[in-house]
């Protein structure tokens, strides 16, 4: 190969090598300004720390520009000439911020307020702004400094604390060695009566017969709950009957008691008078002995009357007589009654009949007319 054909493959090399690199600053984005349109905003900052010429600008996380140029002002503040794509319009009240992460990198960020509606106006290009610097990491490192110490020296406390408590531990253990070891056996023998205690049930319930009964008793088991709970139920209903009828026995004997008081008080008056009663009704029993004793007896008139039959029909026969004369004696005083009411009203009639007799007030009586007999002929003997 010949020194031209060299020069020429050289020159492809070089050539080849540019445009890989170019292509390579346009996919990772580092892109010159000069295929790029910007417009131009000015913002002061109290102090930019990190902040250099093509520092990004960033919006919600989009690159939206570049910071052009640094510039210290003669009041100390710190003014940044940002160069802000023309595609992206900002609201006016954005924030604009200086952000620093732990490794030092910085970059500038617009964002809204918390809580704000973006504005309906645009900042104007070549507008000056005022930026704030945002929470720096190493700032916030540094505030924790006299925190962490503070934590340091609690942690240390602890672990003092700690190995004492382990000593005492160890001491304690070293102390008690023979009690924990028969803590230990009985800790194994219970394993060893726990382990029977399973095994047993194992055997127990591997028996179809039983796991049946088993099963059946458990099926009941609701059942008996709820008989069991009816059981309570109805034993608080006793309960409260009892409560009830034991306040009732409480009311009747506080009645008692009002009422044995004063029967105490005036026991001796009450008991002397129930035996002047009894003496009373003793002699009375006495006297109606007696009375009993003359009508059975035949010397007695209420005897004789009793007893003597011809006693009574003579008594009998007086009083029907009695009466007899008595119903003939009742016309006689009926017309002295007309004769008296005659003479207290018309006493010249007596006169006038004595000269000239009449019939009387009753007029004749017929022909044959007799005297009416006493309704009482015959008596009715009583015995």
């Amino acid at each position: 190969m010949n020194e031209r054909m060299v020069q020429f493959w050289v020159g492809v090399m070089v050539f080849s090598t540019g445009l890989i690199a170019a292509i390579l600053i346009l996919l990772l984005g580092n892109r010159p300004a000069i295929f790029q349109k910007t417009y131009t905003l000015y913002v002061d900052f109290a102090d930019a720390p990190s902040v250099t010429k093509n520092t990004p600008i960033r919006r919600s996380g989009i690159l939206i520009g570049r910071v052009k140029d640094v510039e210290l002002l003669r009041s100390g503040k710190v003014r940044l000439t940002a160069g802000i794509h023309t595609d992206f319009d900002l609201p006016a009240n954005e924030v604009c911020e200086v952000k620093t992460s732990l490794l030092g990198d910085a970059e500038v960020e617009f964002s809204l307020p918390p809580g704000a509606e973006p504005s309906e106006k645009s900042i104007a290009p070549d507008s000056v702004l005022e930026g704030k610097r945002g929470a720096d990491p190493l700032d916030a490192i540094v505030d924790l400094k006299d925190n962490l110490t503070g934590a340091i020296g609690s942690v240390s406390s602890a672990s003092d604390k700690l190995g004492d408590t382990v000593g005492k531990i160890n001491e304690m253990l070293d102390k008690n060695q023979d009690h924990i070891n028969n803590i230990i056996k009985q800790a194994d023998e219970t394993m060893r009566l726990v382990r029977d205690t399973v095994q047993f049930s194992n055997e127990l319930l591997s028996d179809p017969d039983y796991r049946e009964k088993l099963k059946t008793e458990i099926r009941r088991l609701p059942q008996t709950l709820r008989e069991a709970q009816e059981t309570i139920v109805q034993l608080k209903t006793t309960m409260q009957n009892m409560d009830h009828t034991m306040g009732l026995v409480d009311n009747n004997l506080e009645n008692i008691k009002n009422f044995t008081e004063p029967l105490g008080e005036s026991g001796r008056g009450i008991v002397e008078q129930i035996d002047d009663s009894v003496r009373r009704l003793n002699h009375l029993m006495v006297e109606m002995e007696s009375f009993g004793k003359s009508i059975n007896s035949r010397e007695g008139t209420l005897g004789r009357l009793v007893k003597d039959d011809e006693l009574y029909d003579r008594l009998n026969r007086t009083v029907r007589n009695v009466e007899q004369i008595s119903y003939r004696l009742k016309p006689i005083v009926n017309d002295v009654r007309i004769i008296s009411d005659k003479l207290a009203r018309h006493p010249g009639s007596i006169l006038r009949d004595a000269v000239r007799p009449g019939a009387g007030t009753k007029g004749l009586p017929p022909q044959n007319w007799q005297p009416s007999r006493c309704p009482t002929q015959q008596s009715t003997r009583l015995r």
